[in-house]
């Protein structure tokens, strides 16, 4: 299994959500690999620092989060 900074809920959300978009995108191949790439880049990758920064970060009883990116 690949190592993830995500937990099992947050994978299954996301599948759910990926299947709806599939069901859009689904007919360009491309399309959709591009889109799932791009979502799976901006949610786990690594080396996000080099294409995202963070413009807003809050604070609730859980601890920070953001809530802005550019």
């Amino acid at each position: 299994h690949p190592v993830t900074c995500c937990d099992a809920q947050m994978i299954s959300t996301m599948d759910t959500n990926m299947q709806q978009a599939e069901g859009i995108f689904g007919r360009c191949t491309t399309c959709i690999k591009n889109f799932f790439r791009s979502i799976c880049d901006m949610t786990c990758a690594a080396d996000q620092s080099r294409f995202l920064a963070a413009t807003e970060i809050l604070e609730d009883d859980d601890g920070e989060y953001i809530n802005g990116i550019k």
